[in-house]
């Protein structure tokens, strides 16, 4: 039975609809080279160019206990920009027995990605479906938490943590302008163009398993059916339900 998360499913753009000019002219073909990426060091070193009302919003505001466990949110001054971002997760509670948890990343259409999407309005940049066997959604025994941060533009960052009952499964995901792209989730490094959707077993010796698949691009409202599918593959389901597993 699929079920939404009571607390931690929640979808949300990170629009800043901020005014004047970008920090980056934005053709019909998006440019990322070297001249590109020089200009915006130079920009984010120079304190003329910080947007401070953005930078005071970020000062204010408060994280989730879970989320400054992993590597802490530093909030540093950056120019203006437009970049929507979004995330979701969603859970299904009876696996043949056992609990599935996965979270989504995903950009919104813009001129950075515009020439790889074709008619889509979004992307999904990374996905982690995750085996547990503990999961608490509540304020005060919340043991899950993901973010995803814009403010690397024309970068998309993301990260998250599932705490299990003897296993902390942390990640980190990004999709760089010039599409480089790549995740890693408990040190171990997986290059996103093999696939962008990344299956991981915790296993009772307190190792890990993990399976890597291709994802094609795909719109968020999607994402969840199609997982949901996946979860129906003979390959996926021997993965899930393997004797080691917890």
């Amino acid at each position: 039975m699929l079920l939404n998360m009571k607390i931690k499913f929640y979808l949300f753009f990170c629009f800043l609809l901020l005014t004047g000019e970008n920090l980056y002219s934005q053709s019909s073909r998006f440019k990322w080279e070297e001249k590109e990426k020089l200009e915006k060091i130079n920009n984010l070193q120079d304190s003329a160019k910080w947007d401070y009302e953005m930078l005071q919003k970020d000062m204010s505001q408060k994280r989730p206990r879970l989320e400054r466990e992993g590597m802490d949110f530093g909030i540093f001054p950056v120019p203006k920009y437009t970049q929507g971002l979004g995330t979701g997760a969603n859970i299904n509670l009876n696996y043949f027995g056992k609990k599935i948890f996965w979270n989504y990343f995903f950009s919104e259409k813009n001129g950075v990605n515009e020439q790889y999407l074709g008619d889509k309005n979004s992307e999904v940049f990374f996905a982690v479906v995750i085996l547990t066997d503990s999961l608490n959604t509540s304020p005060d025994k919340n043991n899950v938490s993901y973010n995803v941060v814009s403010r690397n533009y024309p970068d998309k960052l993301a990260s998250g943590v599932l705490k299990t009952k003897n296993n902390s499964i942390e990640y980190i995901s990004f999709l760089t302008g010039d599409r480089k792209q790549f995740a890693l989730i408990n040190l171990r490094l997986f290059d996103l163009d093999q696939g962008r959707l990344v299956l991981i077993a915790p296993q009772k010796d307190g190792s890990l398993r993990s399976m890597q698949l291709l994802l094609p691009i795909m719109e968020y409202e999607d994402i969840n059916e199609y997982i949901a599918l996946v979860l129906k593959e003979n390959k996926v389901k021997s993965f899930f339900l393997n004797n080691g597993n917890i």
